[in-house]
């Protein structure tokens, strides 16, 4: 677990969800202004726009995937942990954690004979640690991220407010 980085999660979140976004609305956007997307500005600061939001969903996901609520997320609280996912609120948790801690976690993260009570417990070590609060910090500094390419890409409009309102709930969604 220790050899992968910050720099890599973040790429695969990039890759995963950033790059459909991105895609989506720089395509869109260029097929808006009748350009290739390697013309239009516009288009090229909408992709830089989703991608951010991309980023910024995916760490508010796996933030809800450990302290969401069960029955508005459609699956089992801590499932990334059962499944010994490797995200950004682990490797922080293993940064902040004493060597008996991170033992603990390393040897419950993926062990499907672990119980409630071990899922319990490393839930409690994620909030201790502070991984949830830096990692929100880092969604939040997304969303910031992309609302600056938001207005850099089109002028003050009802539709630039809806693009604004919808990249908002990205970290502020509970499911």
């Amino acid at each position: 677990l220790t050899e992968i980085s910050e720099a890599e999660i973040l790429e695969m979140m990039r890759l995963k969800t950033g790059a459909l976004l991105s895609f989506c609305a720089e395509t869109g956007a260029a097929i808006g202004a009748r350009q290739e997307p390697q013309k239009c500005s516009a288009a090229q600061k909408l992709a830089a726009f989703a991608e951010a939001c991309g980023l910024a969903f995916q760490l508010q996901d796996d933030i809800l995937g450990i302290i969401g609520e069960e029955k508005h997320l459609g699956k089992n609280i801590a499932s990334d942990l059962r499944e010994g996912k490797r995200t950004l609120i682990i490797l922080r948790t293993l940064a902040a954690a004493t060597q008996p801690e991170r033992a603990f976690l390393l040897q419950t993260l993926g062990n499907r004979q672990a119980g409630e009570e071990d899922w319990r417990q490393l839930t409690e070590l994620i909030k201790r640690c502070g991984a949830l609060e830096s990692t929100a910090a880092l969604a939040e500094k997304y969303l910031h991220i992309a609302l600056d390419s938001l207005d850099d890409a089109l002028p003050e409009s009802t539709g630039r407010n809806h693009l604004r309102a919808w990249a908002g709930m990205m970290t502020k969604r509970k499911v």
